[in-house]
């Protein structure tokens, strides 16, 4: 049975999806990231094998994100701390317009940069916030969702662990 990497508030999937819902990705692509970014569902891109273009990435609604808050228990939002390497000048100007962004359905983060050493030395001493803002550095998207998700990987930040995923990505690996 995988084991939830989540605590707090987005052990709750509705939260999940709501601050999911609460980011306009198609306004930051246009705006910060001057339209150079391709948006997908998933961590594929048209460019990967096993990319699925029925898969459609999430709209921002802001009114389907309060709801979900509020059945989840949060109907005024929550506080959550987030982590980012302040070696990164990308993340550093991106978490503060996702945080605006989040605050509208009554989410705050609390933005902490770290230097490289104390980031990298959080996330594999799993001593980190729940939120660890990080982005994957790899083009292949298998290495990728292999180690994001993999048991015990030191770049899968959230821990997640499911031993019949484990399996059959030591399958795809096995396979020419």
């Amino acid at each position: 049975k995988p084991v939830s990497p989540y605590a707090g508030p987005t052990a709750d999937k509705r939260v999940r999806q709501a601050i999911a819902s609460a980011v306009d990705a198609d306004e930051i692509i246009k705006g910060v990231l001057d339209g150079k970014a391709m948006r997908t569902a998933t961590m594929l891109t048209s460019m990967h094998f096993g990319f699925d273009p029925s898969l459609k990435p999430i709209k921002q609604d802001l009114a389907k994100t309060k709801k979900l808050l509020a059945e989840a228990g949060f109907p005024k939002g929550f506080t959550t701390k987030v982590q980012v390497c302040s070696c990164n000048p990308d993340h550093m100007d991106l978490l503060p317009l996702i945080a605006a962004y989040y605050e509208q359905v009554g989410v705050k983060l609390e933005i902490q940069p770290m230097e490289y050493g104390a980031f990298l030395s959080a996330m594999s001493s799993r001593t980190h916030a729940s939120g660890y803002f990080m982005n994957s550095g790899h083009v292949n998207p298998t290495r990728t969702i292999h180690k994001s998700f993999i048991t015990g990987e030191l770049w899968n930040p959230a821990g997640y662990s499911d031993p019949k995923y484990d399996a059959k990505m030591e399958e795809v690996f096995r396979t020419k």
